[in-house]
C-alpha cells in the first residue's frame, strides 16, 4: 500500500489470507486515521456491522496498514487488514461532496434541499461514481481527464452512489462519471427533470431544477375529458423523418421526438387530441 498523495491518501491492494472473510485483491482508497463505517459490499459477504480504520506504520512517510475492526456473521472479531472500498469518514476533510448526508431512503437523481442538494443513482457494478459540474463538464471531454477524489459519490450498499453538495443552485449543470469494469465514462442522470438545448442532445448535460419553481408555461392546463380524448397511436422511431427538403428519410435514420414535433399541427387538423406514444425502447417480441 501506498500514501498517494501529499494530503495523505492511503491507495493501494489488500491481500487477505484465505481464511479471512473479506475479499481478496480489493482496491483500497481511505485517508491516515480515518475510521469508515463497514462497507455494505462486505456486509453482503457476511459481514455485521461495525468499522475499520487506517493505521500509518510509516516508514519515510510511505506505508500504511488497514485493521479491520468489523464483525464476521457469527458476531466474532474479524481483526487483520479489511477493505474500505469507497467509503470515507462522513464528510470529515472533504470539500466536494460530502458523505452521511445520503442514504438507500434519499431520492434518485438530483434534488434540491436545504443548503445544497443530494445525488443519487444506480451503478450496481460500478468501481467507483463521481459527480461532474460545471467548468468540469467541458475539460471532461479532454483525452485523459479524471475526474476529482472530492466528486466521488459514496456507496450506498443497495447498487447505488449517492452525496451531498453543498452551496448547489437551481438551474446547475451536471453529469455522473462511472468507473466501470471495462470502461471510464459520463453518464446522463436518467431522473433529471431538464437536459441543455446548448450543447444539445445527444451531447446534452443534466440540469438540476426544482419542480415546484420550474417556470411552467401553461400551468393552467387540462386534459380533455376521458369522453372527449380524441387518441392517435404512434411509434416515434417510424412514423415521421424528413431533411430539409423534405425527403422521407426513415431508411437512414429513426424518427426523432422532435421529428413528431413538428406534425403536431397536421394531428390538430384532423381533430386528434392526445398522442399515445407506443414503445420507445426495444424489447423482446
Amino acid at each position: 500500500m501506498q500514501f498517494g498523495d501529499d494530503a495523505g491518501s492511503l491507495v493501494g491492494t489488500v491481500h487477505q489470507p484465505a481464511a479471512q472473510p473479506f475479499a481478496e485483491d480489493d482496491n483500497l482508497t481511505a485517508r491516515r486515521g480515518d475510521e469508515v463505517g463497514l462497507d455494505a459490499e462486505f456486509a453482503n459477504r457476511g459481514q455485521k456491522a461495525g468499522t475499520v480504520r487506517v493505521e500509518p506504520t510509516e516508514t519515510g512517510g510511505h506505508e500504511g496498514e488497514l485493521v479491520g475492526l468489523g464483525k464476521s456473521s457469527s458476531g466474532a472479531s474479524t481483526g487483520g487488514a479489511a477493505m474500505l472500498g469507497n467509503r470515507h469518514a462522513e464528510g470529515e476533510g472533504r470539500t466536494g461532496i460530502e458523505f452521511g448526508r445520503v442514504d438507500r431512503t434519499t431520492p434518485m437523481g438530483g434534488n434540491l434541499v436545504t443548503g445544497g442538494a443530494t445525488f443519487r443513482t444506480w451503478a450496481r457494478r460500478a468501481r467507483a461514481v463521481y459527480l461532474v459540474r460545471e467548468d468540469q463538464l467541458v475539460a471532461m471531454a479532454q483525452a485523459g481527464w479524471r475526474p476529482s477524489d472530492d466528486s466521488r459519490l459514496e456507496v450506498l450498499g443497495d447498487g447505488t452512489w449517492g452525496g451531498f453538495l453543498a452551496g448547489t443552485a437551481n438551474g446547475s449543470r451536471y453529469m455522473f462519471w462511472v468507473d466501470g469494469v471495462g470502461s471510464a465514462d459520463p453518464k446522463r442522470d436518467p431522473y433529471t427533470r431538464e437536459l441543455t438545448i446548448d450543447p444539445a442532445f445527444p451531447n446534452s448535460f443534466c440540469i438540476l431544477r426544482s419542480p415546484s419553481a420550474y417556470p411552467w408555461h401553461a400551468a393552467a392546463w387540462r386534459p380533455p375529458d376521458f369522453r372527449d380524448l380524441v387518441l392517435y397511436q404512434l411509434h416515434v422511431g417510424t412514423w415521421w423523418a424528413v431533411d430539409d427538403t423534405g425527403t422521407d428519410i426513415r431508411a437512414r435514420r429513426g424518427g426523432r421526438f422532435l421529428d413528431v414535433a413538428t406534425r403536431l399541427p397536421y394531428l390538430r387538423a384532423l381533430g386528434i387530441n392526445a398522442v399515445q406514444l407506443l414503445p420507445i425502447q426495444e424489447f423482446a417480441t
